[in-house]
């Protein structure tokens, strides 16, 4: 979610070595050739200013930024009761303090408009240039969601303050405090900026499902987060037809609540749009869990991701090229992931026999993050633990659905055919579209031999 900060340290990089010295526009030669003239002219200094900002902002450049401030100072101190002027001091002032952490800008800030917070206008208030200051360690979090409550109390229309506390409560994971928050923001937000809320929400939702999904939590809620990931996604794109990401996440959720078609019209929308390896990704990974396989094989090319290899030949049943293309996908990237092993187990015994899928699975690598399901799992897959056991032990939907897989499995190596594919409808009725059980057992049940 860090990607949503307004500070974000690639842009200030950029900003502060693309340009080497202030650039000097036909316009900026010609008023500095005027102000030689009447150096006590507040327009003048302000006009200077102000084409310095503006190529400052269009070219990143931090000397002209520099001009600038020192233009816009001169400006105020010689008309202090100017409006434009000194709204114009504060926009420099204020890009000073994001983009180069200068506290004497900061300082101006809080000292000259104390009458803008008041007004209620969309400006930073101190406790948000407070904040800037404020370090991003994991300690110094607390001290940044305070000063951001206090922004919001000072001036509840500064629309960044909601953004960069929601950002801070979605890294701790309090997710509906989050989205509260951005909610809040969003009604009173320009339209512009409403495409920054929309998309942050449709991204905070889709986090929250992933974090429950990750512990085996499927209940009605996933559901009811899909259904909001994808009003929330869509109403960004309304907004900004351009925001590739929103179409990726739509193809995702689509593709989790069973709306095959929807999924992969949104994922080929983003690969069209975008044409890269990212997209090719989400086009390849829609195809096979909306059932085109043969599209997959199709659309293979030389940036297809050797993980998608592994999968796509675990699904077409290609026990061979599945051992070798999660065998080297596991070396190549050294993972640690439990449910790899279990593909990469699973291929070798339908590929030899079941000691070989047992074998595989004894010597798993000791630093797999365990849980006390991936070792049910693992106990039943070694024959330690019966399938009705395993059932029991199976509190959620999602573990209901790999235990299920996982008997069907088993009997698939016996050769028990009837029983395994007895097991693998048992998946499908469970309705995890997204499962990898889910993808396998249509396929397993669509080829039947």
């Amino acid at each position: 979610m860090n990607k949503f900060i307004t500070l974000s340290i690639i842009t200030i990089v950029i900003f502060l070595f693309q340009g080497c010295l202030a650039e000097k526009t036909e316009v900026i030669t010609k008023l500095e050739t005027q102000i030689k003239d009447d150096p006590k002219s507040a327009e003048l200094h302000a006009k200077i200013a102000y084409q310095h900002y503006s190529e400052s902002l269009k070219n990143k450049n931090i000397f002209s930024l520099e001009k600038a401030y020192e233009e816009a100072q001169k400006a105020h101190k010689l008309a202090p009761n100017n409006l434009p002027i000194k709204g114009l001091l504060y926009d420099i002032s204020f890009s000073k303090t994001m983009f180069m952490k200068d506290k004497g800008a900061a300082q101006q800030i809080k000292k000259l408009f104390p009458d803008l917070y008041a007004a209620n206008f969309n400006v930073a208030p101190p406790s948000y240039i407070d904040f800037l200051f404020v370090s991003n360690s994991k300690d110094a979090q607390k001290n940044q969601i305070k000063l951001l409550k206090s922004a919001l109390q000072e001036n509840p229309r500064f629309t960044n303050s909601y953004i960069n506390l929601a950002v801070n409560y979605a890294d701790l994971k309090r997710y509906n405090l989050a989205t509260d928050t951005l909610q809040r923001g969003v009604k009173i937000a320009q339209d512009k900026q409403k495409i920054i809320f929309h998309a942050m929400l449709a991204e905070i939702y889709m986090e929250q499902s992933i974090v429950l999904e990750s512990k085996n939590q499927c209940t009605s809620n996933d559901t009811t987060l899909s259904k909001k990931i994808i009003k929330e996604a869509k109403t960004a794109i309304q907004l900004d037809s351009n925001l590739l990401d929103m179409y990726a996440l739509l193809s995702q959720t689509y593709s989790r609540l069973g709306q095959k078609e929807l999924a992969l019209h949104a994922a080929k929308t983003y690969h069209d749009k975008a044409n890269n390896t990212e997209s090719q990704y989400t086009y390849e990974s829609a195809l096979l869990e909306v059932g085109k396989k043969e599209k997959f094989f199709k659309a293979v090319n030389e940036n297809t991701d050797i993980f998608h290899l592994a999968y796509a030949a675990f699904y077409d049943q290609n026990w061979n090229d599945t051992v070798k293309y999660y065998s080297k996908y596991i070396k190549d990237t050294k993972s640690k992931n439990f449910y790899r092993y279990i593909m990469l187990s699973l291929a070798k015994g339908k590929k030899e026999n079941k000691n070989a899928m047992q074998n595989e699975l004894k010597n798993l690598p000791p630093d797999i993050k365990w849980t006390d399901w991936k070792k049910n799992l693992k106990s039943h897959l070694i024959g330690k633990l019966s399938g009705d056991q395993l059932l029991q032990l199976a509190n959620t939907k999602c573990k209901k659905t790999e235990a299920l897989f996982h008997i069907g499995f088993i009997a698939y190596i016996d050769n028990d055919n009837e029983k395994a594919y007895r097991y693998f409808q048992k998946v499908l009725d469970e309705k995890l579209y997204a499962y990898t059980e889910y993808i396998a057992s249509y396929y397993f049940l669509k080829e039947k031999k």
